[in-house]
């Protein structure tokens, strides 16, 4: 496109003071008439007001009756109902627009170098055609070299000249224009310049020139703006100055509000608000002020606006020089306050203090948020409520804020700090942006790639985990679509997104008697691996509804397309972490092959498989070398999981010569002050099935829990929960512990397996009757037994030490090759704690009035946004590339675990690791030593690690799972197809099953885990016997069955 010359002489002289008629019609005559009507309908009535609105064009998006007839002149109209602006309009105002720009530069450097030999003279023309910002400033050159007193008589002298000139044009009666009250002069010491200070707040500054040895001052900025006595101004006299200010329509406006002077026009918060309303009086009016636009509200005219804002603006400069502060005459660098001022408001001199601090000890890269949020709350002050502005520090702050106080809280602030917070419609709308809000099912891989690279990571660990929701359906205007069924899966696992859509009442009706109603909602995590080993919130990545009919098929379906759909976009999820779930635990063996074989995997062939070398000297070590992606079951599901058996009253624990017993536990409480070991009798609550804490407590307890005779079983047992919260859950632990703990735990548990397996029917009765802590029914019950799961931990725990202690080496031996980074070995964040966190302030996240901790899946949905904002922020905030970092209330034990965190995980080599897991065998043979064990396992010639390894593997072998990737199955179907291990009924009798495994593990005992471990709260009496607490379960029985929905739920 051709640039026009822009020659600006073809502009009238003086055209830059052209006000009302005088500049319609130079724009018509040199436009045309239309774009002066497309001015004059905006109320744009002069060349400052042009120069410096933005966008005159803003007219033809205004959806107004007003304004169609100059819309259709100077505009096209495009069939989606918008405008685009006739070319010829557009050029032809956009070339006078830049005309008039370059005049102004030319006559700005005019005002700078212009030297002539008369008084000092200014040209400005505040209301009548004297342009402030145009300024021709004349002084005399020959004035010799003077003192400051002969200077401060000639300024004085030239500045009087002027004003008595310029008098006529400011047509304004009982002015007076006098130094030291109106206007103060301040040299500098050369004596080379010299500062004027209006009271209307504006300054100018004049410079000392030499040429050829004369001496001349030049004026650099507008002097004058608006009468000095505009705040004695009343009725008519200040309906004259808005007259001339800002026009007749403005002026008229204000007659009907009753302004009649300055300070009642400041004293208003939004001059134009009453246009809103529908009042009578102002009907004639709105029509020469604003637009009507098709909704029934009004929009102002522009060039209204921005004179009225001009006025507004220099009204607040003028009433803010009232303020008393005035320059040190002697201090250049300096402010001198009146007395009176520190007197009246004595934090100023604190908050001077404050921010002198605040420079000496600058820091751009620790920035304290108090300064933004004072600077933005004086910013506001002085504004209409309409035209405060915030800051992003203090918009993150309002946001985080509202967050974590709630509604009423915020608003309780937000009213009583004026200019400090922004409305509740502002944090909401600024939320919407971040784009944190999903829709049930949505998996938002492009946001979660965009969270990865601002906290630059590229690996990261996946967690899945369920909790229970309100069954409610609520309809989300944002998808357009029912929210609380339960979506159905696709082919790939996925949940299919909108599927409850319609427009039919029939369609919801059958929806509500066929379709599931959603009791849990089902959530993803993602977890960033930073290579700085920085703590970083994770990121949630999809939540949806679900009713729990999902098989093991649909869960691996689901991770490969994950998996694949973050590898493509640059993220490396290292693995996948669950709640120990049974489905889950079947999915992570099929997926890893650990025991089980899953046919026409997509991990034979994918480019990104990882492949370790594993030495052939391991025989312990049952993981296949190739994987693609890790699997472990979340620790404190593990822990949990094993402090529930250990209170189940319908699982006996034997050890060896040793019975794990919850008794031990009482007699220890009981015996023993709470200040030596810790423990109170909610700690061994079978009821909270959840309650880590217990487990903690219970593991710290064991070296006092020795002194109960015979409780050592029980210790050991202890040992096992205390070895996978060292190796899994403490962030402070060692690489080369974790790899220890983690198989004392495995070995532990193997040679416990081995026993049981090995042990004779005979001495089983043996045992079971030397058990003073049983009764005679409950022996008996026990030696009735047909499978030895009662007698030892799930299948499903088993399974689960066994997966974690695998894959926690084989990361070890993937960061040992160097194709993985070391911070990947953190493996206290692989867990789906995460999601349990999540959940908590979900949870937590109502309202200070609100007793509904609890949601439904849209409600919680709405939470995801807020807490993932604020997970955002959270990190942000702590990465080094933020200014302004906010600091968050941390528990001190989260604070000295990200102390210990900080430390990055060493590398192992695997040597190293062979010399651990040989280490935790050896200590496991010797915690089991004092339990008769041994002697089992050395007539069955098992006594060394190999052995021990080779009987665990064949074992284990014999109940390996195989399915078909493309043959989808349910789970119970896969367990009945491979398990051949099943319960089945075995005589106690039978002598053939006394030489090898009386009798047979069941891997599907989870199913019946629930009823295992639901206990009831009165086994907490130490006289209370297992037969009696499962009597009393029999109580639901003697109900009448019309009344037992009353009762129990």
């Amino acid at each position: 496109m051709a640039r026009m010359l822009l020659d600006i002489s073809q502009l009238p002289q003086g055209v830059l003071t052209y006000t009302n008629k005088r500049f319609f019609d130079f724009i018509e005559g040199f436009c045309g008439k239309d774009e002066a009507d497309l001015l004059s309908i905006q109320a744009i009535r002069s060349v400052d007001s042009f120069l410096f609105i933005e966008d005159v064009y803003s007219i033809f998006t205004v959806d107004s009756e007003d304004v169609i007839e100059i819309q259709t002149r100077c505009a096209f109209k495009n069939r989606n109902g918008t405008f685009t602006v006739k070319p010829g309009i557009k050029s032809s105002l956009n070339y006078v627009l830049s005309l008039l720009k370059e005049m102004k530069k030319e006559a700005i450097k005019q005002k700078k170098n212009h030297l002539v030999s008369t008084p000092l003279i200014v040209s400005t023309t505040l209301v009548n055609g004297v342009d402030s910002s145009s300024i021709d400033t004349v002084i005399s050159p020959f004035i010799s070299k003077k003192n400051e007193a002969e200077h401060n008589e000639f300024i004085i002298t030239s500045i009087e000249q002027w004003f008595v000139q310029n008098t006529s044009a400011i047509n304004f009666r009982n002015i007076n224009f006098v130094c030291g009250i109106d206007y103060h002069l301040k040299f500098s010491p050369s004596l080379d310049k010299v500062e004027v200070l209006c009271s209307c707040g504006s300054t100018s500054s004049l410079v000392l020139a030499e040429s050829d040895n004369f001496k001349k001052y030049s004026m650099t900025e507008a002097l004058l703006s608006i009468p000095l006595n505009v705040f004695d101004l009343r009725d008519k006299d200040f309906f004259n100055f808005i007259e001339q200010f800002c026009g007749e329509a403005v002026m008229e406006y204000f007659e009907l509000l009753g302004v009649r002077s300055v300070n009642s026009l400041l004293g208003i918060d939004d001059i134009f608000a009453p246009l809103q309303e529908d009042y009578l009086e102002l009907v004639d009016i709105k029509k020469k002020i604003a637009f009507h636009r098709s909704d029934g509200s009004y929009i102002i005219k522009i060039g209204i606006q921005h004179d009225v804002n001009k006025l507004m603006k220099t009204l607040r400069n003028l009433l803010s020089n009232k303020a008393q502060v005035i320059n040190d005459p002697g201090n250049s660098n300096e402010l001198i306050f009146k007395s009176e001022v520190f007197q009246q408001h004595p934090f100023l001199k604190r908050l001077i203090d404050f921010y002198n601090n605040l420079l000496q000890n600058h820091d751009t890269t620790n920035e304290i948020f108090l300064h933004h949020f004072l600077d933005n709350i004086l910013s506001n002050i002085p504004m209409a409520k309409s035209r405060h502005r915030y800051q992003e520090e203090v918009l993150d702050f309002a946001i985080c804020l509202f967050i974590l106080s709630g509604r009423n809280a915020y608003e309780f602030l937000r009213r009583n700090i004026p200019g400090a917070l922004p409305t509740i419609t502002t944090v909401q709308t600024k939320l919407a942006k971040q784009g944190f809000r999903a829709i049930e099912g949505e998996f938002r891989y492009t946001d979660m790639i965009k969270y990865m690279s601002t906290v630059n990571s590229k690996f990261a660990f996946c967690a899945e985990d369920c909790t229970t929701v309100q069954r409610k359906i609520i309809y989300d205007t944002r998808s357009n679509s029912f929210v609380g069924f339960s979506p159905p899966l696709d082919e790939y696992g996925m949940p299919r997104m909108k599927h409850f859509q319609t427009n039919s009442i029939e369609d919801l009706k059958r929806w509500f008697q066929q379709e599931d109603i959603s009791n849990l909602v089902n959530l993803y995590m993602i977890q960033p691996i930073n290579i700085n080993n920085q703590k970083i919130s994770p990121y949630a990545l999809a939540a949806y509804g679900t009713n729990v009919k999902y098989t093991s098929f649909d869960v691996i379906r689901r991770w490969f397309t994950i998996f694949d759909r973050t590898a493509s976009q640059g993220v490396r999820l290292i693995g996948y972490s669950t709640d120990a779930d049974s489905r889950y635990v079947l999915a992570m063996r099929l997926v890893s092959g650990f025991f089980s074989s899953l046919l026409n995997s997509p991990t034979t062939k994918h480019p990104l498989l990882l492949t370790v070398g594993i030495p052939k000297s391991w025989s312990w070590f049952f993981l296949p070398a190739q994987q693609l992606f890790l699997c472990m079951q979340d620790a404190v599901h593990i822990c949990t999981k094993l402090r529930n058996r250990l209170l189940s009253t319908k699982a006996v624990l034997m050890m060896g010569d040793g019975l794990i017993s919850i008794d031990y536990l009482f007699q220890l409480i009981q015996s023993r002050s709470k200040f030596y070991h810790n423990l109170v009798k909610s700690d061994i609550c079978p009821t909270d099935k959840q309650n880590f804490k217990s487990c903690q407590k219970l593991c710290a307890a064991i070296e006092c829990l020795q002194e109960i005779n015979g409780s050592y079983a029980t210790v050991v047992y202890l040992t096992i929960i205390r070895c996978i919260i060292i190796a899994f859950i403490d962030s402070s632990t060692t690489t080369a512990a974790r790899i220890y703990h983690a198989w004392l735990a495995v070995y532990t548990c193997r040679l416990w397996r081995i026993w049981l397996n090995l042990v004779p029917q005979e001495n089983f009765n043996k045992r079971l009757s030397q058990m003073a802590t049983l009764s005679d029914v409950a022996k008996n019950e026990f030696k009735q037994k047909t499978t030895k799961r009662s007698f030892f931990i799930t299948s499903t725990a088993f399974f689960c030490i066994e997966l974690n202690a695998h894959n926690l080496t084989y990361l070890t031996l993937l960061v040992a090759e160097n194709q993985l980074p070391s911070e990947t070995l953190n493996v206290s964040l692989f867990s789906s704690q995460t999601c349990e966190n999540f959940f908590r302030l979900s949870r937590s996240i109502s309202g200070t009035f609100s007793t509904n901790v609890n949601f439904s899946v849209q409600q919680f949905l709405n939470r995801q946004e807020k807490i993932s904002m604020l997970n955002s922020i959270k990190t942000q905030s702590s990465t080094s590339s933020s200014s302004t970092k906010f600091v968050f209330r941390n528990h001190h034990k989260t604070q000295q675990n990200h102390e210990h965190s900080s430390i990055p995980p060493e590398k192992m080599t695997k040597q190293q690791v062979e010399e651990q897991v040989e280490r935790a065998f050896k200590d496991a043979v010797s915690l089991l030593l004092p339990l008769g064990i041994k002697d089992v396992l050395q007539k069955a010639n098992i006594v060394n690690m190999n052995q021990v390894s080779r009987h665990v593997y064949n074992d284990l072998n014999r109940s390996t799972k195989k399915a078909n990737f493309f043959k989808p199955i349910t789970i119970d179907e896969c367990y009945d197809e491979s398990d051949s291990d099943s319960d089945e009924s075995v005589s106690p009798e039978d002598p053939n099953n006394q030489a090898n495994g009386l009798y047979s593990w069941d891997d599907d005992d989870e199913n019946n885990e629930d009823e295992i471990e639901d206990d009831n709260a009165v086994h907490l009496l130490p006289q209370t016997n297992n037969i009696r607490l499962q009597a009393m379960k029999g109580v639901r029985d003697t109900i009448n069955p019309d009344l037992q929905d009353s009762y129990f739920l």
